[in-house]
């Protein structure tokens, strides 16, 4: 289908009387026409297109991704320019909403994508875990009343059944155009040796289970509306990264999963994309007094033999390393949230998204990792805060990187393979 839209590439958006609602779309193929006009008020993002009001039908998508085919028609005055284009296919349906699935609407990305969608014109269905806590709040204070709070637990199947009810009863005649799968928990961190089997149970309960009876809830609705899933993994599920096993764990399995979606439901055109972000400050994760009251109950759970084994100046220090890590943590999450936008309304969404900074390089030098396959990002993908060399701070030896070794292995002699594996030089990635 052809369309008229105006495009500024300096940030600002071109309107001329009145602007049709992000996120509306054609019903039918239909060629309009307009003119540039001059900008108005300023705007947040480069990439934010803006319909030309016309007479019977107009469109407003918000990402470049959607045009097919664009060339300018001409300059205007202050930087606003006319662009004619071919839509992408793809785009979602006016009357479709859109899931925010989480625990954890209450706060990090679940909040700020769930804010960014509404303000979007979209139906927002978020997810908080207690609707009267203050993330709850803030959402109905800054949101529209298009946005519906609903309680959920993700470990508790009634609650997740009820907000499958609720859902198919406002969206069974139009479908859902999108579900995000935003779960995260973690409360251990500590060898896989040392974290109890209860963790790595509720890591997969919330992290895994939970998100894959929410998605097999809502597939006839996503079904009816060639809809899109997106979810948000970690690449803890791709990289062994130290002590997070229970985690990592539970995201493998979860990005799996994901993989298998999207090659499953292609034949209804469903699009499965996964968010892999880097380190940023979300909910309690940088919170130094949580880290260290979960350190206390880790040290009083663990049998005398194994923390004898280990030394609890061990489980002390990797602690302590993680807050400092927790120092480097991005407060920004707009590339995480429109990373999140564009696996929804992108007419062809990337497979896998890597927000932050340095994660590509990190996927290149950590070992045992993807290194530079197909599902890897590139060098030059921005993505979480990471120094090269630096890591979590366990950059003394190979394997699990720890500075602090357990009583256990002290005394053990490093090989000479694994010294002379220090003294490399770091390889030229750049000339």
């Amino acid at each position: 289908m052809q369309g008229g839209i105006l495009f500024n590439p300096l940030g600002t958006p071109a309107r001329k009387g009145g602007a049709v609602p992000l996120g509306h779309h054609f019903g039918e193929a239909k060629s309009i026409w307009g003119k540039a006009a001059s900008p108005t008020e300023p705007c947040a993002s480069s990439k934010w297109l803006w319909a030309v009001p016309v007479p019977q039908r107009a469109c407003g998508f918000t990402c470049t991704s959607h045009l097919r085919h664009a060339w300018g028609d001409g300059v205007a005055d202050k930087g606003s320019w006319g662009v004619w284009g071919q839509l992408a296919s793809g785009g979602p349906p006016a009357t479709a909403g859109l899931l925010s699935a989480l625990a954890g609407c209450d706060s990090g990305f679940g909040q700020a994508t769930a804010r960014h969608l509404d303000a979007m014109g979209f139906r927002v269905f978020a997810s908080v875990l207690d609707p009267q806590g203050a993330g709850a709040q803030e959402l109905r204070r800054s949101c529209s009343p298009r946005l519906t709070l609903l309680q959920m637990d993700l470990t508790k199947p009634e609650d997740i059944q009820r907000v499958l009810q609720h859902v198919q009863a406002h969206t069974n005649s139009t479908g859902l155009w999108g579900l995000v799968n935003n779960a995260g928990f973690n409360d251990t961190i500590a060898d896989a040796e040392l974290s109890p089997l209860g963790k790595f149970r509720t890591c997969m309960e919330v992290n895994f289970f939970g998100s894959l009876e929410l998605t097999k809830g809502l597939l006839p609705l996503l079904r009816s509306a060639s809809g899109r899933i997106v979810t948000v993994s970690s690449p803890a599920g791709d990289l062994p990264f130290p002590c997070l096993a229970a985690y990592g764990a539970s995201k493998a399995a979860l990005s799996l999963l994901m993989d298998t979606f999207r090659s499953e439901l292609q034949p209804w055109g469903i699009k499965v994309s996964l968010i892999l972000p880097g380190y940023y400050k979300t909910g309690t994760t940088c919170d130094p007094a949580f880290w260290n009251l979960q350190k206390q109950r880790l040290v009083a759970s663990l049998p005398q033999e194994l923390l004898q084994a280990y030394g609890e100046d061990y489980v002390e220090e990797i602690n302590r390393q993680f807050i400092q890590f927790m120092k480097v943590a991005v407060e920004d999450l707009s590339a995480v949230v429109n990373s999140i936008t564009d696996g929804l309304l992108a007419a062809n969404p990337a497979v896998r998204y890597y927000p932050g900074q340095g994660l590509g390089l990190m996927y290149f030098i950590h070992p045992g990792g993807q290194g530079c396959t197909s599902q890897a990002p590139l060098s030059s993908t921005p993505c979480c805060s990471h120094r090269p060399g630096t890591g979590w701070g366990w950059s003394e030896r190979p394997g699990p990187h720890r500075v602090v070794q357990p009583p256990c292995l002290q005394e053990k002699q490093v090989s000479q393979v694994t010294q002379e594996w220090h003294q490399a030089p770091l390889p030229q990635l750049w000339g």
